[in-house]
């Protein structure tokens, strides 16, 4: 895990000092160490070392091929290295680190860009051919390592976060107004779709690379595809159970591999808990490869006296385990510094302070762990937020079953507080009564005027104001309205900004994140299956539950209201940011906003003078407060 970057001056000899100062600003990133190679006068690769894999001289980077051909600069871990380098060992590859980057490029050598799927892993990287001068850009099927791209007359530049191109020599980097504009208003908009708050400032999009000559501006090819992938579903639910196990067993086991200490980033949910309980689980039987001693402990952020705290059922993780806990409590420091430091390295807009999720990985850090495992990805490909889940009833009542309308239902009502829970029950029973009533001919004529007024399920806001970046974007046109929702969540909107959120709250601290629901044999495994193996026996993410049985603790198994890790905005603002609140949102430049109406920044105004929030409307003032932050750092 790492920081990379490049230019490419396209008129001008490129300066080593320029892309040592673009560079460093992702010192953070890669504290072990820094590289840079330059070629031909006019282009650079860079990079910082976090080290994990190798932490010999023999792993640093930019890194060479053996012929001297190939150069790399990668950021990430391919996690079946081992059996890559086995196999490309067979061919007459000879390789003279342990890390798993001469792998990488070694399987460059051989097989080119067909090498990427052969990767199980994440990775954002660049490889220069020497002798066709031709510059490769690739980053992993889901987009779990970011990559920033500038194409301009005079350069191309790339980095790992968009920070570093305020140190790009020759560019001013500007936010881009109705970019700006749309992320706050739906701050899920932009990151699965290449683009960003800043003009000029594109991603490599998951799943693609660029292929780059002299002369030739940067195309995004599409190599990765969702809708070819062939996972081999059983038809009985309880072979799907089996299999299920298996492959997040294995997931798990790949994602040990480590010669630093490992940790869980554990918030006591389903997904956390499920994650580290399957590794103490298979640590059992000591059937792992390349895994450190150090491996046992839990991290937990602590939100003593609000609705976001989750200490208890971390605790019965940790019990349950026997492992071992460090809880941290974000308030521990100086709030209101740490705030504002944190927001503006986050250098886009959050829909909650990201500092809640520093925490986690600070805390990591300064107890000398460097490799996470989190629970992302399962909530999106496993019905795990209510909204899915609603959109799945209202699919299902007019399209389904009634056995899976009244299934869903039960799962549904439970996603709610629990004082809710009764009568949202009853509600979305008589909605299914009425909307079955419909469809079996009550009424004809209600019948065929309701039919035409017939609400499909909630979709995620068509962004058709963004032009696509891939030469193959994704389609999927030919899902129903819900599945198409489904879709949007992992591809598009949601999972690609929790990403982000992650990966730069983890980096800030020199920590790598894996996670193993991520792998990709998983998440075709689980797109595959149907939908009741999904949402079922009362439950969201109903495979995952099953298949955790005897291994994680009942209480957090079988826990059906979610929390989520988020910072308790409403309590800060009522609290200890209180003061703080009041100065930012009285200050000149928020009151006179350059990039948002006057009346949204009233309304702001008026509510913190007045003291009145709701968990909503904190939320919503926070998005504006963000981009205040980052405007004026």
């Amino acid at each position: 895990m790492c920081g990379i970057s490049g230019i490419w001056n396209k008129k001008e000899k490129l300066e080593e000092r320029h892309l040592i100062r673009f560079n460093d600003r992702l010192e953070h990133r890669g504290p072990d160490g820094f590289g840079t190679q330059l070629f031909d006068e006019h282009l650079g690769l860079a990079h910082r070392r976090l080290s994990i894999l190798d932490v010999s001289e023999s792993g640093a980077q930019p890194m060479k091929d053996i012929s001297g051909r190939y150069y790399i600069t990668y950021n990430g871990e391919v996690f079946n290295f081992l059996e890559l380098r086995e196999e490309l060992e067979k061919k007459g590859h000879r390789f003279i680190s342990e890390s798993d980057t001469e792998v990488i490029l070694s399987a460059f050598v051989e097989w080119g860009v067909d090498a990427f799927h052969r990767f199980n892993g994440m990775w954002a990287l660049a490889i220069w051919d020497n002798i066709s001068k031709e510059l490769i850009l690739s980053r992993d099927r889901f987009g779990i390592k970011p990559l920033y791209y500038l194409d301009t007359s005079s350069l191309f530049a790339f980095a790992s976060e968009t920070n570093a191109f305020t140190s790009l020599h020759g560019f001013e980097r500007r936010p881009h107004p109705q970019r700006l504009q749309i992320c706050i208003e739906d701050t899920y908009a932009l990151e699965g779709r290449g683009y960003t708050i800043y003009d000029g400032i594109y991603q490599l999009l998951p799943g693609h690379y660029i292929r780059l000559k002299e002369g030739e501006s940067p195309r995004q090819k599409r190599w990765y595809h969702i809708e070819n992938s062939s996972s081999s579903i059983p038809s009985d639910y309880g072979d799907q159970v089996l299999k299920f196990k298996d492959v997040f067993l294995t997931s798990c086991k790949l994602r040990m591999r480590s010669d630093v200490p490992i940790a869980t980033a554990l918030s006591g949910g389903v997904d956390s808990t499920a994650v580290y309980s399957m590794v103490h689980h298979l640590m059992k039987s000591k059937d792992a490869r390349r895994v450190p001693q150090d491996w046992q402990r839990a991290f937990v952020a602590v939100f003593p006296e609000t609705s976001q705290d989750e200490t208890e059922y971390a605790e019965s993780a940790v019990a349950h385990t026997g492992g071992k806990a460090v809880y941290l409590d974000p308030r521990q420091g100086n709030l209101v510094e740490d705030l504002i430091r944190t927001t503006r390295h986050f250098d886009g807009i959050s829909g909650t302070p990201i500092l809640a999720l520093m925490t986690v990985y600070k805390g990591m850090n300064e107890n000398g762990v460097k490799v996470s495992l989190d629970g992302h990805g399962v909530d999106e490909m496993l019905y795990g937020y209510r909204n899915m889940v609603y959109a799945a009833l209202n699919h299902h009542k007019w399209h389904g079953s009634k056995e899976d309308s009244v299934s869903v239902a039960a799962v549904l009502s439970q996603l709610y507080d629990p004082d809710q829970a009764e009568s949202k029950l009853i509600e979305f029973t008589r909605d299914i009564e009425n909307a079955f009533k419909i469809r079996s001919g009550f009424k004809a004529k209600i019948k065929k005027m309701i039919r035409k007024a017939r609400p499909e399920p909630i979709e995620i806001k068509a962004s058709d104001f963004l032009v696509s970046l891939s030469d193959k974007p994704y389609d999927f046109s030919d899902k129903n309205a819900f599945d198409r929702m489904v879709y949007n969540e992992f591809f598009l909107d949601t999972l690609p900004s929790l990403l982000r959120n992650f990966d730069k709250a983890a980096m800030m601290n020199g920590v790598e994140i894996r996670m193993p629901f991520m792998d990709y044999q998983l998440v075709e495994y689980a797109f595959g299956l149907p939908f009741q193996s999904k949402i079922g026996n009362g439950f969201t993410k109903r495979i995952l539950r099953d298949a955790m049985k005897d291994i994680m603790p009942e209480r957090n198994r079988t826990r059906k209201f979610k929390v989520g890790l988020a910072a308790p905005t409403k309590e800060w603002f009522e609290g200890p940011l209180k003061e703080w609140l009041l100065d930012t949102v009285n200050s000149n430049s928020f009151t006179q906003p350059v990039y948002w109406s006057d009346d949204e920044s009233k309304a702001i105004v008026e509510r913190a003078n007045s003291d009145e929030w709701t968990s909503a409307s904190a939320s919503n003032a926070w998005k504006y407060i963000n981009a205040e932050l980052i405007l004026n750092a």
